[in-house]
């Protein structure tokens, strides 16, 4: 049986998908069940993939705005 990261973005994928690689793109809540699963999907294409969550690569709280903020500067100023 095909992994379902694989079924997201396979030779079905819409043009946007297959073509664009090396786009930097985070995903909060990379750590869970759905998360994990977009992760090996878009890893799949070759994208810099950042992990935030309260337990990820990226430390975020969506419930607080200064968590948010910190996130997307911490996620600004990195490098591949």
């Amino acid at each position: 049986m095909e992994a379902p990261a694989a079924r997201v973005l396979g030779a079905g994928a819409p043009a946007c998908c297959r073509e664009r690689s090396g786009m930097k793109i985070i995903v909060i809540g990379a750590t869970g069940t759905v998360g994990s699963e977009v992760v090996k999907a878009l890893s799949l294409n070759k994208h810099e993939i950042v992990r935030a969550s309260r337990s990820g690569d990226v430390k975020v709280n969506l419930d607080d705005a200064a968590s948010i903020r910190a996130m997307f500067e911490k996620v600004a100023t990195s490098t591949r």
